[in-house]
């Protein structure tokens, strides 16, 4: 355990070797297609880069960083890097990561997309919409619709007294 830590401080962070394509010499017959266990992509082996895995003391820097500023400036971003020995766009990214998994565990909303959510703008939700919360959403939009519609008439209105007033 200690020669893999002072390995790991010494050679920088480890990553994953790249898989094997199906048709490379060695490859076994459950080889994988190049498409990894994330699925979808299209990208084959040779054009993924292995997953970095951070090393102990590269994470605590990183995590001490992160309580300090959320947010990473160009220079304390290079500073980072030349530090810990990793590229600017690891860094950049681990940050970006970090943030995506604070605002999620969190569960809250900005208030843009629960206003966009009450107007019936904004559903990311990959679970379908029960009838009630569809007939709530068609009521928000009718109500949403003639709100527009008065005000629109309000301003119309409004600028039809005035230009009579003046004359």
């Amino acid at each position: 355990m200690a020669l893999c830590y002072v390995l790991s401080v010494l050679t920088g962070p480890r990553t994953r070797k790249p898989k094997k394509l199906a048709g490379e010499k060695g490859s076994s017959s459950g080889a994988s297609n190049g498409s990894g266990s994330g699925g979808g992509g299209a990208a084959t082996a040779e054009d993924k880069r292995p997953r970095t895995a951070f090393s102990g003391s590269q994470l605590a820097r990183l995590k001490h960083e992160f309580t300090e500023n959320r947010y990473l400036t160009e220079k304390r971003r290079q500073q980072l890097s030349s530090e810990l020995g990793l590229n600017e766009a690891q860094i950049k990214i681990w940050f970006q990561n970090k943030r995506a998994k604070l605002k999620k565990s969190s569960g809250t909303k900005n208030p843009l997309a629960l206003q966009l959510m009450a107007q019936g703008l904004y559903n990311h939700s990959t679970v379908p919409l029960t009838r009630e919360e569809e007939e709530l959403q068609e009521l928000q939009e009718r109500e949403n619709a003639a709100a527009a519609a008065a005000a629109a008439e309000v301003r119309n209105g409004s600028a039809t007294t005035a230009t009579t007033v003046s004359t």
